[in-house]
């Protein structure tokens, strides 16, 4: 089942980098990037040659439902921040995979279980989940 995965990037150093999150970036159909300049160094550091699209605070309102469209096409895509867990302003994208029921992957790091209760307060509060 396609899916939208929210990978934590390394703060400062790149050999901080797991595992499963390289595994899911070489396997992504798409990478959703807040900065291409910092993800492209860290794709070139692992060689992961896949498609990268920007998407932050400033496009993603414009882009999230072909975003959307595009995991329900049937498309694994991976959206990573420029160093660490995405924080609250990735919550445009992560609410609306929940709207329109799109399996939703978020890892779990120092700072993902901040991100997890946060996300879940955030839209308890706003969206009236």
């Amino acid at each position: 089942m396609a899916k939208l995965t929210v990978v934590p990037t390394p703060v400062g150093n790149l050999e901080d980098m797991t595992f499963r999150a390289i595994r899911v970036l070489k396997e992504a159909d798409l990478i959703l990037a807040e900065d291409t300049r910092t993800t492209g160094i860290l794709l070139k550091h692992f060689e992961i040659q896949n498609k990268m699209q920007s998407h932050h605070k400033f496009n993603e309102h414009k882009t999230v439902e072909q975003i959307a469209a595009r995991i329900k096409g049937g498309e694994n895509i991976a959206l990573v921040s420029d160093a660490g867990t995405q924080r609250l302003r990735h919550l445009i994208t992560v609410y609306t995979a929940s709207h329109f029921a799109i399996q939703l992957v978020i890892f779990l790091c120092e700072t993902g279980l901040l991100v997890s209760i946060s996300t879940r307060i955030f839209t308890s509060q706003y969206f009236g989940l």
